[in-house]
């Protein structure tokens, strides 16, 4: 797993998310904390200047092995309580998403798939 670079990986990003049927964000709304598998996933987290961070964009091939992700979703996670948050919140309609947060801990809230997840 990498940091993401914008200027070199968004038309990668772009091809991932025709991919799946899914529109591509614009360059200027993604943040500059992003993480990808060359080849395989990446996924976005917004910082915020509170102690709370939001995981966005978690997108994989559709070939993509279930483990590759798992372990970016936990070496991403790692990341973030390193740099003091303590609450990781997502909010997707994806079941697969939603099935890998909550076996990291996260849980859904309200049955719309809104996730917690406590860092610390």
């Amino acid at each position: 797993m990498r940091i993401i670079d914008l200027e070199k990986d968004f038309q990668w990003i772009a091809v991932i998310c025709q991919a799946r049927g899914i529109k591509t964000i614009k360059k200027e709304y993604l943040p500059s904390t992003g993480f990808i598998v060359d080849g395989n996933c990446f996924c976005f987290v917004y910082e915020t200047n509170s102690k709370v961070c939001f995981l966005e964009h978690l997108v994989s091939r559709p070939s993509c092995k279930s483990k590759i992700v798992d372990d970016m979703l936990e070496q991403v996670i790692e990341i973030q309580k390193e740099k003091g948050f303590e609450l990781m919140i997502a909010i997707t309609t994806n079941e697969r998403v939603l099935g890998k947060i909550k076996k990291f801990g996260g849980k859904a809230v309200d049955g719309f798939c809104a996730l917690y997840k406590k860092l610390k």
